[in-house]
């Protein structure tokens, strides 16, 4: 009797899921296996992909490239694939900085070739890249809809059948933010001294990639790339310490994610001998405030900071930009903190140049020096240097900056439709003579430098970019954020975390 009562479930079991599969019907099963065979089908067969929706191309946003040549996008197959006949288009829209709207525009394929197993093809892209010549489309990036197909597969047994086409939308942005202009220090660069070149996507280097330069030919050798693989990172081969120069750098081999052949790029460089910071907040939304890194070096018994953006320097209306000095031979204070009064210098009343609602010392270190560059709601540009005399008194002068370190800036700018005003530059450069400071050879230095939203003596102010970031952190000890709420920061500077230059 127990027998045949398990006899009886499993009889029923049975019949339960086969009623259940009939009741599915054929067309689903079907459907089922009509998908297993399509997927095993362009297994077999190939599908083309694209290893990143971004595709990079060899410049910068200011780069002209109407007439570049060498522009491939690795379309990736998987099999051997053979061409039967190119077809598609590229559909490309981007916001121009000349009307402010948005252009769309449709340029054909100019075809392109294999890769040497056949796996791969390089698409030509000089068709989407013909509309980049430096200035129309907004930071040099533009959106393309690609659309190609007509190849088939060209080993095993689909050979002959057509492969899927490929359509898909790519964000087309360059490779550097800049390549001439380019700053490194050789203050302590003796051999094996490294420098690194950014870049703004990961990259890969080619089997054959080389560093070449014009003038000292034998001063440096490739290295490679840094950890986040971002950098070139190359080494001074003899002992560069304290030279002043300035050199073409060529280098070959850099591969892009998505890009077909390598490319080349001849970078110009000023080698200085200074110190040099990277250490910016950096978030891309705030590209307007911008510092890319800041450069201490002396000459002439005066201390120089340059003041670097990865674009043209822009303000609005009573922000400032501001340079604290810290000198190790002296003890005082009272920079930030002394009660400010505000005299009148050559007939015109200073403006507050506030970094933050409230902002104090760390305890370790003192500010010693400040100049702020303050520009007024009209565009026009103050810049005030404020410093702890010999008296222990709080001294103010007016002063100067910059663009190219002998022109000074003190027009009004010209402010752009995005209602910026533009310093028509990406660097800065302030002087501060060694006695206002009591510095000489021997002492240390440290610099911050400070982007805000300023203030005048009715308003709050806030941090809106620094540099080292280190330096600078909220009252509660946290790091400032780029996209912190700015009026009403309090913050709390600590110059021992600022770049380092001692005088020689």
């Amino acid at each position: 009797m127990k027998k045949n009562k398990t006899k009886n479930i499993v009889s029923f079991c049975f019949a339960s899921i086969f009623s259940l599969f009939l009741s599915l019907g054929c067309d689903q099963l079907q459907s089922s296996l009509h998908d297993e065979m399509q997927a095993d089908l362009i297994k077999e067969t190939g599908s083309p992909s694209v290893l990143k929706n971004s595709w990079y191309y060899n410049g910068s946003s200011s780069t002209d490239l109407t007439e570049q040549t060498n522009a491939f996008m690795k379309i990736d197959f998987g099999k051997k694939v053979a061409l039967k006949e190119l077809g598609g288009k590229f559909l490309i829209s981007y916001a121009s900085t000349e009307t402010g709207g948005n252009v769309t525009c449709e340029k054909s394929l100019n075809g392109g070739h294999f890769s040497s197993d056949f796996n791969s093809y390089y698409l030509d892209m000089t068709p989407v890249i013909s509309v980049l010549d430096g200035k129309t489309p907004k930071d040099g990036k533009l959106t393309v809809e690609v659309n190609v197909s007509g190849f088939v597969c060209d080993e095993g047994d689909q050979t002959g059948r057509s492969v899927q086409a490929y359509s898909q939308k790519i964000a087309v942005k360059p490779l550097y933010s800049k390549t001439s202009g380019l700053t490194f220090g050789t203050k302590g660069a003796r051999e094996g001294f490294e420098y690194s070149i950014p870049f703004e996507t990961e990259i890969s280097l080619s089997a054959d990639a080389a560093l070449s330069s014009e003038k000292k030919t034998s001063s440096f050798e490739l290295k490679g790339l840094s950890e986040d693989k971002k950098s070139v990172v190359f080494i001074a081969k003899e002992n560069l310490a304290n030279e002043d120069f300035d050199e073409k750098i060529t280098l070959t081999g850099i591969l892009p994610a998505s890009t077909g052949e390598p490319y080349k790029m001849q970078f110009s460089a000023s080698f200085i001998p200074g110190e040099l910071s990277n250490d910016v907040l950096g978030d891309s939304a705030l590209s307007n405030y911008s510092l890319s890194q800041i450069m201490v070096y002396d000459k002439n018994s005066n201390l120089y900071v340059r003041v670097y953006s990865k674009d043209a320097i822009k303000c609005y209306g009573k922000h400032n930009i501001t340079v604290l000095v810290d000198s190790s031979s002296k003890n005082s204070s009272g920079v930030m903190t002394q009660k400010v009064s505000w005299p009148k210098i050559d007939g015109e009343w200073p403006q507050m140049f506030n970094i933050a609602s409230k902002s104090v010392e760390s305890e370790q270190t003192s500010v010693d020096a400040e100049i702020s560059t303050f520009v007024a709601e009209d565009g026009k540009v103050t810049s005030f240097l404020k410093y702890i005399g010999e008296d222990e008194s709080l001294t103010y002068e007016k002063s100067s900056v910059t663009s190219d370190g002998s022109e000074e800036i003190s027009s009004t700018l010209t402010q752009d439709s995005s209602w910026y005003y533009d310093f028509g530059t990406n660097v800065l450069y302030y002087k501060i003579p060694f006695e206002k400071i009591g510095a000489s050879a021997g002492d240390t230095l440290r610099v911050c430098v400070i982007r805000s939203v300023s203030s005048d003596a009715s308003s709050t102010g806030g941090i809106a970019e620094c540099c080292p970031s280190a330096a600078v952190t909220l009252d509660n000890g946290s790091k400032i954020a780029a996209d912190s709420t700015w009026a009403g920061q309090s913050v709390i500077v600590d110059m021992t975390k600022a770049l380092e230059y001692t005088i020689e």
